[in-house]
């Protein structure tokens, strides 16, 4: 099932099954430190077992039904962008693949999370290998929930097959992830600005009242900005204007 996407120029050209692993991540960050490998080499497996999050918080994902999978990219770009722009374009290229798929609005919560509505649909966590002060690869690692229907009541998720019907097929957002990933991944070499924007735009509470926890304490506030190396703006009450990084900031509730 898992073949180079008809669409993709250089993205899953080798492809990396494994049936179970650990994590995507983990696997990828060893090829990228220790073997040769491919720029858009992926691997994927149908059951994770220790898929993480931001802040070592835990992907659930049920077997066989989901994506987890960890892109290997070599990106000349970075040494004049901030290393945010990775997680930026990132999830741009996640909504807009989630987007052909359903009607309601698909939007990021900052830093790397994709919602539908008030539920996530996916998350990003991008790792990068370094060779002193170089860039030698970046490991994307996209979970998205496809056919999964049910999750524990701690959880709050929806799944592509929840939101736009059971016609939803596992080839077809294998397909088109990969396309939609590659195709930001390539504009943001050469025009990062109009990427950005779009992830902007794309931002859940963009302009909207939200809860946060900074520094281990409750705030609300009105989400401002983000600037392109990820700093979130937030303009409080009681606190002023905080200006800080994720994990520092968390918001908590944007809708």
């Amino acid at each position: 099932m898992y073949n180079k996407p008809t669409n993709t120029i250089f993205t899953g050209s080798d492809i990396i099954f494994l049936p179970t692993c650990p994590s995507t991540n983990q696997v990828a960050l060893e090829l990228a430190r220790y073997k040769p490998f491919k720029n858009g080499t992926v691997v994927i497996t149908e059951n994770q077992t220790q898929g993480r999050g931001q802040r070592g918080k835990k992907w659930e994902s049920a077997p066989g039904l989901n994506l987890t999978l960890s892109i290997l990219y070599t990106p000349t770009f970075i040494p004049s962008r901030p290393i945010f722009s990775l997680t930026a374009f990132t999830a741009v290229g996640v909504c807009n693949a989630v987007q052909s798929f359903v009607s309601s609005p698909v939007r990021i919560k900052w830093p790397n999370d994709v919602y539908i509505d008030e539920r996530k649909v996916g998350g990003i966590l991008v790792e990068n290998v370094w060779q002193g002060q170089q860039l030698k690869a970046s490991v994307i690692g996209i979970g998205c929930n496809v056919l999964q229907d049910t999750w524990p009541e701690s959880i709050s998720a929806t799944s592509l097959k929840i939101e736009g019907g059971s016609a939803i097929q596992l080839e077809h957002v294998w397909e088109t992830l990969l396309t939609e990933v590659e195709a930001v991944y390539l504009q943001s070499s050469s025009d990062f600005d109009s990427v950005f924007q779009s992830y902007i735009e794309l931002l859940l509470g963009l302009g909207q009242h939200v809860e946060a926890v900074y520094n281990g304490a409750s705030i609300t506030g009105t989400l401002k900005s983000v600037s392109s190396d990820g700093l979130l703006t937030l303009d409080t009450v009681d606190n002023g204007t905080i200006i800080d990084y994720h994990p520092n900031l968390v918001l908590t509730k944007c809708f």
